[in-house]
C-alpha cells in the first residue's frame, strides 16, 4: 500500500493468516482474497473437502468463514469468486454475508453478468462487483 500507494489488493490466502495480517493492519484498504476462482484449474485445490468425510466444508467455504469471522475485523477483507460458479457464489455469500465480492471471470472465461450478480447479492444489495481483466 505504501510503496504502490494502492487502494485495494488482491492476496491468496493460502500461505495462512500471518501472511495475509500485514495488510489488514491497513482499516482504510481493501483486502480482496482468492476463494473460489473462475479456471478451471481452481477446482483442483478449491473445491476439495477438508476432511474425507461427508459434511466437512470444502476449501472455498472455509475460506469465507474465516473472511466472514475472523479476518474481517476492520470491515476490509472482500472475496474474489469466479462468475463461472453462480451456486459457489452464493454459497460463499451465505457463509460470507458481511464481505464485498469481487467476481472475475465474466467473458473470456465463460461467466455472464446476470446470474453471478443475483447470487452475489444480498437483501441490503451489499457490493458484488464484476471484473473482466484481460491480460494481452
Amino acid at each position: 500500500f505504501e510503496r504502490y500507494g494502492a487502494h485495494a489488493v488482491t492476496l491468496s490466502p493460502f500461505m495462512g493468516r500471518d501472511s495475509v495480517e500485514p495488510y489488514l493492519a491497513y482499516a482504510d484498504k481493501g483486502v480482496f482474497l482468492l476463494c473460489r476462482t473462475s479456471n478451471p484449474g481452481g477446482s483442483d485445490l478449491q473445491n476439495q473437502r477438508l476432511a474425507d468425510q461427508p459434511g466437512q466444508p470444502k476449501l472455498f467455504e472455509h475460506l469465507a468463514q474465516l473472511a466472514h469471522s475472523e479476518w474481517n475485523s476492520n470491515g476490509q477483507v472482500g472475496l474474489v469468486v469466479g462468475a463461472t460458479f453462480p451456486q459457489e457464489i452464493a454459497r460463499g455469500r451465505e457463509l460470507a454475508p458481511s464481505v464485498s465480492l469481487l467476481i472475475p471471470g465474466v467473458g473470456a472465461h465463460g461467466g455472464d453478468a446476470g446470474a453471478p450478480a443475483q447470487a452475489g447479492a444480498t437483501a441490503t444489495g451489499l457490493a458484488a462487483s464484476h471484473s473482466s481483466p484481460r491480460m494481452v
